[in-house]
């Protein structure tokens, strides 16, 4: 039986890689609120799509741009 992989912030992918969301990790409730409010919960796909000047993160057919300190919060698990 092999451990799932680390989870990671989600700025350490490559923009074009994709992740699943592990865990959202903040110190301010209202930023785990409202990244869940937007489709960014554990389980949840997605594909890191660039990182400047804003962090531009894709969930479906949705894009989202984030601060960087926000994508920093954002834990996934790399998909390979």
């Amino acid at each position: 039986m092999s451990a799932a992989p680390p989870a990671v912030p989600l700025t350490t992918l490559r923009p074009g890689r994709a992740g699943t969301v592990a865990a959202v990790r903040s110190t301010e409730p209202g930023r785990v609120v409202r990244l869940s409010s937007l489709g960014v919960v554990p389980g949840a796909v997605v594909t890191l799509v660039q990182m400047r000047p804003a962090v531009v993160l894709r969930i479906g057919e949705t894009s989202l741009a984030v601060d960087r300190d926000v994508a920093d919060d954002i834990f996934v698990e790399a998909c390979p």
